[in-house]
């Protein structure tokens, strides 16, 4: 079990208190923070985060360098595989399989 975090990052709070999230959508909350921190930034644990914001978005090779880099990003995470990227515009959607089930993360990417 683990904190909930809303759209913008935010704890979830419903009715005054700190919502939870388990399973699946605690996996899928830990893997969205795991692919959208940049590897670096956090300062109590430095091997958390990706690189998949480096990537230039326009470049002919982004899909497979982005599916690379969350590979990369999402070893530790037992039983899951990166299965597919989809670039749109600033919208990268990561999609992974874990015990059958298809998970999709979806990253946008800040201007800036």
């Amino acid at each position: 079990m683990d904190t909930a975090l809303n759209i913008d990052g935010d704890f979830d709070v419903v009715n005054d208190s700190v919502s939870s999230v388990e399973g699946l959508k605690e996996l899928k909350q830990k893997m969205y923070i795991t692919l959208s921190v940049r590897k670096g930034a956090f300062i109590y644990d430095r091997e958390l985060g990706s690189d998949v914001f480096e990537t230039d978005l326009n470049s002919s090779n982004c899909v497979e360098e982005i599916e690379m880099k969350a590979r990369n990003a999402l070893s530790d995470f037992p039983n899951v595989e990166v299965i597919g990227v989809i670039v749109d515009e600033n919208v990268i959607t990561v999609s992974v399989e874990y015990n059958d089930e298809v998970l999709e993360i979806e990253l946008v990417k800040q201007e800036g």
